[in-house]
């Protein structure tokens, strides 16, 4: 099975509306820093395989 990038999209599916932008940053720095690059449409577009399971990143907004 091929590795998958979530987009900003995808992330932002998964976070509460109101969402302050220093906790998108926080959370951003935490998928980082475990490994996971959180990648533009744009990106996805020239080659990147989109995120197709969005559900298994749920475990970094809940720390």
């Amino acid at each position: 099975m091929a590795p998958t990038t979530p987009t900003y999209d995808d992330v932002n599916e998964l976070v509460a509306d109101g969402v302050s932008p220093d906790v998108l940053d926080t959370l951003y720095t935490k998928l980082k820093s475990v490994g996971i690059e959180v990648i533009t449409h744009a990106e996805v577009e020239i080659g990147q395989e989109p995120l197709k399971d969005v559900k298994r990143f749920q475990p970094f907004l809940l720390s």
